[in-house]
C-alpha cells in the first residue's frame, strides 16, 4: 500500500517537474521573442530618431535656405532701386550730353559756314588784286608807246640824221597802242567800287559796306561778281541787326542769281533769320526749296536735316 503511494507521489512529482520545465522553455522562448521585438522596435526607433534629425536638419537647412532667399530678395530689390537710378542718372547724362553735342554740332557748323565765307573772301580778294594786277600791266603797256613818243621827236632835233622821221615813228606807236589797247573805264569802276566795298565789310563799316555793294550791282548787274556782292549786302545788313532787310536781300540772290553758287547759302541764311521771327512756314518752304533746287550742294544735307526734325516736332 506504501509502496503504490510513493510510486503514485513519484509520478506525479515527476509529471509536475517536467510540466515545469516545458513552461519555463515556453517562457523563455516567449521571452526571447519580445526581446527580439524589442531589439527590433529600438532599432526602428533608432532610425526613427535619425530620420527625424535628419528632417530638423532638413527643416533648419531650409529655414536658413528661406532667410538667405528673403535676403536676396531684399538685397536684389535694393539693387534694382540702385540699378534703376543709375540708369536714370545716366539716361539723364545722356541726354545733357546730346544736348551738348548739338550744341557743338551748331558751333562747327556756323564755324564751317564761317571758314567757307573766308574761303569765299579769299578768293575773290585775290581774284580782284589779279584783275588789278592785270589792269595796271595792260594800263602799262598801253601807255608804253606814248611815253617813248617825246623822245623820239626830241631826238630828230640833236641829230637829225642818227634817226628815222617822225612820222614813221609814230606809225609805229599807233600800232602798238591799237595791238594792245587801255583797259575800258567801266571795267576798272567796277572792280574799284568793288573792292571798296569789300573793304569796308572787312573794317566792319557795314553800312557803307551795304551801300557800295548795292550800287556796283545796280551798276554792274551782269558781271561775275554781281551776285557775290547781293549776297553781300544780306550779310552788311545782318552785321547791322537789320534782319528783314538781309532776309530779303538773301532771298534776292537767290531770286535774281538763281545759278550761282551764293543761291543755297542765301537760301540757308534767310531761312535762319526767318527762323529767329519764328515765321516756321516760310522757313519750311525756303527748305524745301534749298533741297529741291540744289541737291548737290552742302546747304541741302542740312537742309533735309533741318525738315525731318522739324517734322518730328509737329
Amino acid at each position: 500500500m506504501r509502496t503504490n503511494l510513493r510510486s503514485a507521489l513519484l509520478c506525479a512529482a515527476l509529471f509536475c517537474a517536467c510540466a515545469t520545465n516545458t513552461d519555463v522553455k515556453q517562457v523563455e522562448s516567449k521571452l526571447e521573442q519580445q526581446k527580439s521585438a524589442a531589439d527590433s522596435l529600438g532599432a526602428q526607433l533608432a532610425e526613427s530618431r535619425a530620420i527625424l534629425e535628419e528632417a530638423k536638419e532638413s527643416q533648419k537647412r531650409t529655414e536658413a535656405g528661406i532667410e538667405v532667399a528673403l535676403k536676396n530678395q531684399a538685397d536684389s530689390k535694393a539693387d534694382h532701386d540702385v540699378m534703376v537710378s543709375k540708369v536714370n542718372s545716366l539716361s539723364a547724362g545722356l541726354e545733357e550730353n546730346a544736348h551738348y553735342l548739338k550744341t557743338v554740332d551748331d558751333k562747327l557748323k556756323k564755324l564751317e559756314e564761317r571758314v567757307r565765307e573766308l574761303q569765299i573772301l579769299t578768293m575773290e580778294s585775290g581774284m580782284a588784286h589779279n584783275q588789278r594786277i592785270e589792269s595796271l600791266l595792260a594800263e602799262i603797256r598801253g601807255t608804253a608807246p606814248d611815253a617813248r613818243k617825246p623822245i623820239a621827236e626830241k631826238k630828230p632835233e640833236k641829230k637829225p640824221e642818227a634817226k628815222p622821221p617822225a612820222k614813221p615813228e609814230k606809225g609805229k606807236a599807233e600800232e602798238a597802242a591799237k595791238e594792245k589797247p587801255a583797259p575800258k573805264p567801266k571795267a576798272a569802276s567796277a572792280e574799284d567800287l568793288y573792292n571798296s566795298a569789300y573793304k569796308n565789310f572787312l573794317r566792319g563799316d557795314y553800312a557803307q559796306a551795304a551801300a557800295e555793294f548795292a550800287e556796283y550791282v545796280k551798276r554792274y548787274p551782269g558781271t561775275d561778281l554781281s551776285d557775290n556782292s547781293q549776297y553781300w549786302i544780306g550779310e552788311a545788313y545782318a552785321n547791322q541787326g537789320k534782319l528783314k532787310e538781309a532776309a530779303e536781300a538773301f532771298k534776292m540772290t537767290a531770286k535774281n542769281f538763281p545759278k550761282s553758287t551764293k543761291a543755297p547759302a542765301a537760301l540757308w541764311r534767310a531761312a535762319e533769320i526767318f527762323e529767329k521771327f519764328g515765321a516756321n512756314e516760310e522757313v519750311r518752304a525756303i527748305l524745301a526749296k534749298i533741297r529741291d533746287n540744289y541737291p548737290a550742294s552742302y546747304e541741302a544735307a542740312l537742309a533735309e536735316e533741318k525738315l525731318k526734325a522739324t517734322e518730328g516736332q509737329q
